[in-house]
């Protein structure tokens, strides 16, 4: 037991604490009084303030009452407790974010890592490190007590897996005691979405994608009795660290990757509480004058409120907040604040918070206090993609050389003409194959010229326009763009191209600080628009956004520097969808759109062939004019534009950041639509666009003639689809030779190109757009009969809203065809002829499980249900 005179002086102690240490605990009373009792021993003996707390996860024995007892006696423990439990994961993150400490430890209750192996990781903290991780694995690990055979077995087993599926630097990342510094912890652990016992990885891995120092220092550790894992863990732990990696760089590319500056405003939501009987006004009425006109309720209840302060410097935070508390007095107290990175999309100062915080969608990158931190620099968002790029050219190219070698393997057989048994069908096989080895060979020229990641800071000399053609779009979704490009800091105007003309966009784009043009016909659509509004500014270059994609503040600031090349027609960036988890069909779209703006766009950019995509791009206005503006006679202008831009010479570039936020289509009418309007446009450029005539480099000719033929894929995914249809119904079949043959000179083929599909797009690869992918046949193929035909496409604007109904009408091809191959598989079995009905049994299977994502797709989607909460804007400019 501790003297009475120490727990007098450990309890006097006032100041800020250097260390907080965090213990998540979930049933933990056989043993926390004795945890307790080791911290307290151990903190009150130093010689710097410390405080502890115990963050409880909806534990069901006495543990928060154990708990309290110690923080009734001690001040520098504090006690959180959840009403259900999260997740361990979730628990540790209530308390970093709870922590006031200079830096913060968490540690498991068991202590199996006694406290005073701290004194371990606190020099590593002092040499620059920013994150120290305990382990067991180093040279200097002391292991007093192993764990039985089988945790161990199923720890090394969860370590490879980790470092196969995960690749992080750190040998043991499940050892419960890791020290952060505090902003690096209330940075990582504010993006936190793992709420269970991977949450370690996540963690890790986010340290790493971000830049941060992360270093491994060797503990003791003791195996404990009674650990509270359960046996579902561990699979819980297996599922998640199988998403981890691609989810956690996907949000990198989405999310927050730096803490503001000192010189970007912010937006801090402050949570206070409050006497009974203490209105809003007198909440407005108590906020600082230095903050007057940019405060925003966002929640109000009796005892407590929830607002925002707009556009305020991060500097500025903590003094907006002292003075509040000191102005409020008994009447109000502050319980602390989170602060957000201004929407980059949104002017500071014309939308109230609680629009800024639901377009922010991202977590809070901090806590105050603590709101002066060190900041991480572009620079080390800058070393990630370079070491991004260096990871695929090592991985990727000698995957493609080595899989040369399957393709040869397999196409030697498939060209032997000894295998066909039927002329007909082994024809149509041989046909199909041949079409997706002529893909799969352009994917892989493409990304073989992944070119090394650049960054440019002069911008072109020249004044600049910005362009927002909208038709029928809704207002709000038009408000938000319109907003986001009018705030962009780089010099422009801003120019509405309403071709719905519509008075109450006029009023929008007014009240916006925008310029609005209509016209009085909608002749060439969306290219016409352009073309329009070309005739009628001045700019030296155009930036081009849809409606629905709003630019983010920097947008025209990384991309003008590409511009000062004379020769570069355009500079395209991405188009991500900020909507992708709202329904299956918007997550489908948007992993679509990874492939292609990922892997594809950056090889056709090494080859000098990056087509012009419609949004999210500068142009040279030179250019255009070259070429007599925007092709109107195309559903695809944006493609048939680029084609011209590239035959008169003109280059162009591409910047693989996100830059600009968009909406996918929610719902199966809307996907489709878009597919088909794609489909269209470039059929009748492979059909009618005479590229192979075109004046340009083989490579370019190469690249639209590649892009374009992938809308031919609904013939050859016909037959597949046929193929086991009709060896298990009729026992026609396709090859005479065994199944054994077949499959062994194909799958190493298969297996490599998926592996290198994979790798290439680190990890971004999903089944579901896959799967959405191929049930696109019907749409393809009647693009192709319409091309065929001469039937003109219209150009029809992409939904913005989703639909709760089904839309099982639109796929009733991929119905009938799982029906069909349900019966066969029945006709099969019944007529069972060994190993050839197992292979085509197989392959009907995959057929249905392919075709099962479109049938996903097409059932009501569960929208968004619009928030209740009430928004009381006070005042704002």
């Amino acid at each position: 037991m501790l003297s009475a005179d120490l727990v007098r002086q450990a309890q006097e102690t006032d100041t800020a604490p250097l260390l907080s240490v965090v213990v998540p605990m979930y049933n933990e009373s056989r043993r926390l009084g004795r945890t307790l009792e080791h911290l307290t021993t151990y903190l009150a003996a130093q010689s710097y303030a410390w405080e502890v707390l115990l963050v409880d996860d909806g534990s069901r024995d006495d543990s928060v009452a154990i708990a309290r007892d110690w923080a009734s006696r001690w001040r520098q423990i504090r006690v959180l407790v959840a009403v259900e439990n999260r997740g361990k994961g979730d628990a540790v993150r209530r308390g970093v974010l709870a922590a006031r400490g200079e830096y913060i430890l968490f540690t498991d209750a068991d202590l199996a890592t006694p406290i005073g192996e701290v004194e371990r990781l606190l020099p590593q903290i002092e040499a620059g490190a920013d994150v120290v991780v305990g382990s067991r694995a180093m040279p200097d690990s002391v292991v007093l007590v192993e764990q039985g055979p089988l945790r161990r077995l199923m720890g090394t087993l969860f370590r490879l897996l980790v470092w196969i599926l995960c690749r992080t630097n750190v040998r043991d990342s499940q050892c419960g005691f890791k020290l952060f510094r505090t902003p690096i912890a209330r940075h990582l652990f504010a993006q936190l979405q793992t709420r269970r016992f991977a949450f370690d990885v996540e963690l890790l891995l986010l340290a790493q994608a971000l830049g941060y120092r992360v270093r491994e220092a060797g503990v003791m550790w003791i195996d404990q009795r009674f650990s509270t894992v359960s046996w579902r863990d561990p699979w819980q732990m297996l599922h998640d660290i199988w998403r981890l990696r691609s989810r956690t760089y996907r949000r990198l590319d989405t999310a927050v990757r730096r803490l503001p500056t000192e010189r970007e405003p912010v937006v801090a939501v402050v949570t206070v509480e409050r006497t009974a009987g203490v209105g809003a006004r007198a909440l407005h009425d108590a906020v600082p004058a230095a903050a007057a006109g940019r405060i925003a309720l966002l929640r109000d209840a009796p005892r407590g409120a929830v607002f925002a302060l707009m556009a305020v410097l991060p500097s500025e935070v903590e003094g907006i907040i002292d003075q509040l508390a000191l102005a409020g007095g008994e009447q109000i107290r502050v319980r602390g604040a989170e602060v957000f990175p201004l929407a980059t999309s949104l002017p500071a100062l014309e939308v109230s918070a609680a629009e800024t915080v639901a377009h922010l969608g991202e977590r809070p990158v901090t806590a105050v206090p603590g709101v002066h931190q060190r900041m991480t620099p572009e620079s080390e968002a800058w070393r990630r993609e370079r070491a991004a790029w260096a990871r695929r050219r090592r991985v990727v190219r000698p995957l493609i050389l080595l899989n040369l070698i399957g393709l040869g393997w397999w196409l030697a057989w498939l060209y032997n003409l000894g295998h066909a048994a039927n002329p007909v069908l082994y024809g149509l096989l041989v046909a199909a194959e041949s079409f997706s080895v002529v893909q799969v060979l352009g994917y892989w020229y493409t990304v073989w010229h992944d070119p090394r990641p650049e960054r440019r800071r002069k911008p072109a000399a020249g004044t600049v326009d910005v362009f927002i053609p909208t038709y029928d779009e809704p207002v709000s979704v038009v408000a938000r763009t319109v907003r986001a490009a009018a705030s962009m800091p780089y010099p422009h105007r801003t120019y509405v191209l309403d071709d719905g003309n519509r008075p109450e966009i006029g009023a929008l784009a007014e009240r916006l600080g925008a310029h609005w043009i209509t016209r009085p016909d909608n002749r060439g659509a969306k290219a016409g628009n352009i073309n329009h509004a070309l005739a009628r500014t001045e700019g030296d270059f155009i930036a081009v956004f849809d409606s629905d994609h709003a630019p983010r503040r920097d947008f025209l600031d990384r991309l003008m520097p590409y511009m000062a090349e004379p020769d570069v027609a355009f500079v395209q960036t991405p188009q991500y969808y900020v909507n992708r988890d709202k329904t299956y069909v918007a997550g489908g779209a948007m992993e679509q759109q990874e492939i292609f703006f990922g892997p594809i766009c950056r090889g056709k950019d090494g080859l000098g062939a990056v087509f012009c995509c419609g949004t999210n791009m500068v142009l040279r206005r030179a250019a255009i004019a070259e070429i007599g503006g925007f092709r109107e006679d195309s559903v695809v202008e944006d493609a048939a534009t680029s084609l011209d831009l590239h035959e008169r010479g003109w280059r162009s570039r591409y910047v693989p950041e996100r830059l600009a936020d968009g909406l996918a289509p929610e719902d199966m009418s809307a996907y489709l639509s878009q597919q088909d309007r794609w489909a269209r446009g470039n059929l009748d450029l492979l059909l009618h666009g005479r590229i192979l005539r075109r004046h340009m480099p083989l490579r370019l000719r190469f690249q639209y003639l590649w892009s374009a033929m992938y809308y031919l894929t609904g013939l050859s995914t016909v037959v597949y689809l046929a193929l086991p249809i009709f060896f298990l119904l009729f026992g026609t079949e396709t090859v005479s030779a065994h199944s054994r043959t077949f499959i062994a000179h194909f799958l190493p083929y298969l297996f490599l190109t998926i592996f290198i599909l994979a790798r290439s797009t680190e990890g971004r690869l999903r089944f579901r757009a896959i799967q959405l992918s191929y049930g696109l046949f019907p749409v393809f193929i009647g693009a192709l009969w319409a091309s065929l035909t001469g039937r003109k496409g219209r150009f029809v604007v992409t939904p913005k809203e989703g639909s709760s109904q089904g839309f099982y009408r639109l796929v009733v091809p991929q119905l009938a065809i799982i029906g069909i191959s349900l019966l066969a598989i029945a006709v099969g079995l019944i007529h069972y002829s060994g190993a050839r009905t197992i292979t085509n049994i197989a392959w009907a299977a995959f057929d249905i499980l392919m075709l099962s994502g479109s049938i996903r797709a097409a059932a009501p989607q569960p929208l968004d249900v619009p928030s209740t909460d009430t928004v009381d804007t006070w005042q704002v400019a």
